[in-house]
């Protein structure tokens, strides 16, 4: 019995010892490993294209095995090098990742490092580029350039751009790679120019440029019946010198010359005059006509030309100077802005000829106007040559009151510009615009 029990204690013994006793192979020693990610930083963001180097530092009593490294939850690298290090590629990586580090001591004992989450942006590529020249008129060619375009992720090489040539929001070009392309433009102005570049992500950037586009010097302008005219430009428009003086429409038919007062003030198809039935005074001060004439979709204006509208007048006059408010008055308006339209000195004009400048170049004279009163006959008749001149435009007035047009006048004591409506029977003078 005695010595049973001494055999059972002794096993028990045994066991106890070899249970806690250190074995050399296939066994844990129950500590994970340290490890955690020094670069890059939490949150941080990277540009794509950019080579991100992960590091991660790990430590363990036993002596770190590998360390690997889990993007999105996947496995993409293993190092087991002192720095554990991967170089991640960003290209087409855009959007926000989670990287997170694990270390593997020698007796497989694994240790997380916690999660870091990094963002890859994509920069939008910068749109950039020169026209050459930066003004011209409607027979320059002008040529641009994006070649200055630059992104962070592309080469210049693959950018792609495109131009829209009004600003108008319709694309006159498609993408393409190459950088350069010429234009020319039919109408004259200010024009601005829209470059968009596109990088390989879609991401895209605009610009614009604005260049000055003139109306080619026309030079003198002949009439139907072979009057020759100077011509000036103001602002953006080219004008006629000189009164219309053109005894036919442009179709070859004549205009009537009605010097009978009775005949002029009845007749409702176009007709012309000269001041005082004088044909010399046309030389200086052109012819006058009513407005039926200058209505008359025959057209008196030489091919290219028309008779300005209102509308017209007011751009000039808003060039030389007025507001919008004051242009859209009627009766005397602006500051000095008729003086700049008249003649200066005194050889054709009644002093004082205030304000008188010229300096539009438009050379307005006195030619003075035809009056209609059939209710006081006194008042009708040939009046102020030299003294005063008024301009038809083109501009009729409402139904209701389809006997008048829209006028501009110009007197010697007068620096301002006058807006009203007169009779249609009237005869004026009549200054043509470039079309």
């Amino acid at each position: 019995m005695l010595r049973t029990s001494f055999s059972l204690l002794t096993m028990l013994l045994l066991c106890i010892f070899l249970a806690c006793s250190d074995t050399s192979t296939g066994t844990k020693d129950g500590e994970n490993p340290t490890v955690s990610i020094s670069n890059p930083l939490n949150s941080s963001e990277w540009a794509e294209g950019t080579i991100v180097t992960i590091q991660a530092q790990a430590a363990d009593d036993e002596g770190i095995a590998k360390v690997e490294f889990h993007m999105d939850g996947i496995l993409v690298s293993t190092d087991n090098t002192v720095e554990y290090e991967y170089e991640w590629d960003t290209n087409n990586q855009i959007g926000v990742h989670s990287i997170q580090a694990k270390a593997y001591d020698t007796n497989d004992n694994v240790g997380n490092s916690g999660i870091i989450n990094v963002t890859i942006t994509n920069d939008i590529p910068v749109a950039l580029f020169a026209v050459s020249p930066t003004s011209g008129d409607i027979a320059t060619v002008f040529q641009v350039d994006a070649s200055s375009c630059s992104d962070n992720e592309d080469d210049v090489t693959v950018l792609q751009v495109r131009w829209d040539w009004e600003a108008d929001g319709i694309w006159d070009t498609g993408y393409s790679t190459v950088k350069t392309a010429d234009h020319q433009y039919s109408i004259d102005g200010t024009k601005t120019i829209l470059l968009q570049v596109k990088d390989t992500d879609e991401q895209t950037d605009t610009t614009s440029l604005q260049i000055i586009v003139d109306s080619v010097d026309p030079g003198t302008v002949t009439d139907f019946d072979g009057n020759v005219y100077s011509t000036v430009k103001i602002g953006d428009q080219w004008w006629l010198v000189e009164n219309l003086r053109v005894t036919h429409y442009n179709d070859g038919t004549e205009i009537p010359l009605l010097s009978n007062f009775s005949s002029w003030s009845t007749t409702r198809n176009g007709a012309f005059c000269y001041y005082e039935d004088n044909a010399a005074n046309a030389d200086d001060y052109g012819l006058l006509y009513n407005f039926h004439a200058v209505d008359d979709n025959r057209g008196l204006a030489p091919a290219g030309w028309h008779v300005p509208s209102t509308e017209e007048w007011k751009e000039m006059e808003m060039y030389l100077g007025m507001t919008q408010e004051q242009a859209d008055l009627t009766l005397w308006r602006g500051t000095d802005e008729g003086g700049k339209l008249k003649e200066s000195g005194e050889a054709h004009w009644t002093a004082p000829n205030t304000g008188a400048t010229n300096e539009s170049g438009f050379t307005a004279l006195p030619a003075g106007y035809r009056n209609v009163n059939q209710q006081f006959p006194v008042y009708s008749g040939y009046f102020s040559i030299g003294i005063f001149t008024s301009f038809w435009t083109s501009t009729g007035l409402s139904a209701s009151n389809n006997v008048n047009a829209m006028v501009r006048s110009l007197k010697n004591d007068e620096s301002r510009i006058s807006r009203v409506g007169y009779p249609r029977v009237n005869g004026l003078s009549v200054r043509c615009v470039k079309d």
